[in-house]
C-alpha cells in the first residue's frame, strides 16, 4: 500500500475511462454525483473566489470545504497561452481534496 502517492486523473486517464465505461454511464454518474452535491448545499463553505489579475488574464483559486473535506480549484486562466507552445493550453486547473482529520489526500 503506498500512502505518499496523490491520486490524480490526467486527461489520457479520463479518456482511458470513458472509453471502458461508455460515455453514457460516465455522464449519468457523474450527473448523479454533481445532483448529490447540490443536496448538501447548505454543508458547503461559500468561500469567494481568490483572483489574481494582471493585464493578459487572471489565475483564480477557488477554495471550499464541507467540514469534512477541503478542496480548492486552482485555474489558469490566462489567453496568452493559447498563442504560446506551452501545453495544455488554457484554462489549465486541478482540484486537490484533503481530509483535515488526516495527512493524505483523499478520494470521495
Amino acid at each position: 500500500m503506498t500512502l505518499n502517492l496523490v491520486p490524480f486523473v490526467s486527461v489520457d486517464k479520463m479518456m482511458q475511462l470513458v472509453l471502458q465505461l461508455g460515455i453514457e454511464r460516465v455522464l449519468i454518474d457523474l450527473a448523479a454525483e454533481i445532483e448529490a452535491d447540490f443536496r448538501r448545499w447548505p454543508l458547503f463553505d461559500k468561500t469567494p473566489r481568490i483572483a489574481s489579475h494582471s493585464d493578459v488574464g487572471v489565475i483564480e483559486l477557488m477554495p471550499t470545504s464541507d467540514g469534512v473535506t477541503y478542496g480548492f480549484k486552482y485555474v489558469n486562466g490566462h489567453p496568452a497561452n493559447m498563442r504560446q507552445v506551452c501545453r495544455p493550453s488554457p484554462p489549465s486547473a486541478f482540484w486537490p481534496m484533503w481530509r483535515p482529520a488526516t495527512p493524505f489526500s483523499c478520494r470521495r
